[in-house]
């Protein structure tokens, strides 16, 4: 297909935005109906919003500035929190056009677009606020910016500011907006017409400026022993396993693509993943740049995938730019021809199969939930339910305490029943989490424990059901006592349940030992042992 004209270009870019406007109403409006309660992983980083700063555990600090200022605007209720992703997730689709039409036609924008908004990938984005909907919505406009950046002709000066705020701001979402940089390198080392930008002072600019936005969480993880550097760097420290447990990995990670792209464009893409890497002689430089920062590295991660358990969100960048390609195959225009003349046959199946899926996704919270699915294994909203129940019943037990508009809260749990019950016990207040390993792993043992002026209060514990209060933590209080189990009903056998114990007479934080770790250890054995 060549390029339309002014006309042409101006109609499909009216009909990409009055997309946008459609899909924005569609998220919003569901994110007014639909009955969730936040995940774990919201909740934590809506924690992190209370205390603001220049880095955190696991992550940049971007998601954290977001839900702070939403819930400034809005309060703290769950829409609020989740707005910033209706709104990111739909904006982020912006990039995505310009950059297939600057290399194509507004008409494959159009249909590119079309074909990301019909994923159950992106429904489930625009529900829930993760840190992947401003990475996502960062990544898209710095491939944009760095695509035009990187014209045929000398670069224009005019896109370097964008170049690094975008990639500036991705940096500050996700350690993953890392890999532009060796992926655009990549595409400029093998282009002989191109290598000459790799001394460009624009080039060197952008790349050095978009850095530059990183030196104040540099600080703050020099100051805290570079945890998040060590966290991220555990997620590529290859474990040894069996073949067996390597190809479940790689099943588990391909078969929750094919979930969350959608079956069949998930299988459209590997199929001109082969063919344009087969073509790759025949190709111009467009279709290169899609290569480069879309298939290459998503080989990458497969690879990896079959050394250890890769997340479906880790490569979300690459699926993203790889949409450009199928969007450009879908409308005729790419030089190699898989499955001859019926691209644009399979790729109108692909997008119909995939919007069908989506609107399934928008759909389960509302009938899942009422039906006998309910707590079952089909049910995806599980673990979007039942927590300010639980908190409530919990939060019924804080005016019996000596401080009932202070508490002196403690979970010796996962961070998730941490920040939940801090989300949705009566008045919010802090909950801290006590980890017997001396290990590092969450946000919660950066802040610590409570101030020493916590000194003589007494306290609501609560651990696992099945678990007694850890040795040390006993011992920083006077006496601690069993209280009442709490729990909510999730439907069929599935519940969620806390043990809450009394303590009175805190003594101060207590210091980790050799028998506290052992015993987390036990208790992580029969929690394992237990879920299997």
């Amino acid at each position: 297909m060549t390029n339309g004209g002014p006309v042409d270009q101006r109609l499909w870019t009216q009909r990409t935005l009055a997309l946008l406007a459609a899909l924005f109403a569609w998220r919003t409006l569901m994110q007014c109906v639909t009955p969730l309660e936040l995940c774990a992983d919201e909740a934590y980083y809506w924690d992190w919003s209370r205390q603001l700063d220049w880095g955190y555990y696991s992550k940049p600090p971007m998601i954290a500035w977001i839900i702070a200022a939403a819930t400034r605007v809005g309060g703290n209720s769950e829409l609020a929190i989740r707005f910033p992703a209706v709104l990111l997730s739909t904006i982020g689709l912006w990039p995505v056009f310009r950059l297939a039409s600057s290399q194509f036609d507004a008409r494959i924008g159009f249909w590119t677009v079309a074909a990301v908004a019909a994923t159950p990938g992106m429904a489930a984005m625009s529900l829930l606020m993760t840190i992947d909907a401003p990475f996502l919505c960062a990544w898209a406009f710095a491939v944009w910016c760095a695509w035009e950046l990187l014209a045929p002709e000398e670069p224009e000066w005019r896109w370097v500011l964008p170049a690094i705020a975008s990639t500036g701001l991705g940096l500050l979402s996700k350690q993953s907006m890392l890999a532009i940089f060796p992926l655009t390198g990549l595409w400029l080392i093998l282009q002989s017409s191109e290598r000459r930008k790799l001394l460009s002072p624009k080039v060197w600019t952008w790349w050095a400026g978009s850095l530059a936005c990183l030196t104040p969480v540099l600080v703050w993880n020099a100051q805290h022993q570079w945890i998040t550097v060590q966290h991220t760097g555990e997620h590529f420290q290859s474990k040894g396993a069996t073949w067996a447990r390597q190809v479940t990995w790689f099943a588990e990670f391909w078969g929750s693509h094919f979930g969350v792209i959608s079956p069949l464009s998930c299988g459209l893409m590997i199929v001109l993943t082969i063919g344009g890497l087969l073509s790759w002689t025949q190709v111009d430089r467009r279709v290169r740049f899609l290569l480069c920062l879309g298939v290459v590295p998503m080989l990458g991660v497969t690879v990896l995938s079959a050394t250890q358990r890769v997340q479906p969100n880790w490569p979300a960048g690459f699926v993203l730019t790889s949409f450009i390609l199928l969007g450009a195959w879908g409308c005729g225009e790419c030089p190699w021809r898989p499955l001859g003349g019926w691209s644009r046959r399979w790729f109108s199946a692909a997008v119909a199969v995939g919007a069908c899926l989506t609107l399934g996704v928008y759909l389960v919270p509302l009938t899942v939930p009422n039906s006998t699915l309910a707590g079952g294994p089909m049910d995806p909203t599980v673990r979007l339910r039942g927590w300010e129940s639980l908190s409530g019943q919990v939060g019924a037990e804080l005016s019996s305490l000596r401080e009932p508009d202070h508490p002196l809260l403690i979970a010796a749990t996962g961070r998730g029943p941490v920040s939940l019950l801090a989300y949705y016990l009566p008045g919010q207040p802090r909950v801290y989490r006590w980890n017997p390993t001396g290990i590092v792993e969450s946000q919660h043992e950066v802040w610590g424990g409570p101030n020493e002026d916590r000194r003589g209060a007494d306290a609501l514990i609560f651990t696992h059901v099945g678990q007694e209060v850890p040795r040390e933590l006993a011992a920083a209080f006077a006496t601690v006592e069993r209280g009442t189990i709490k729990e909510s009903h999730l439907g069929g056998r599935r519940w969620e349940r806390l043990q809450v114990w009394r303590g009175s007479g805190y003594r101060g934080w207590p210091q980790i030992s050799q028998s506290s770790a052992e015993f987390v250890q036990t208790a992580d054995a029969a929690a394992a042992t237990k879920m299997q």
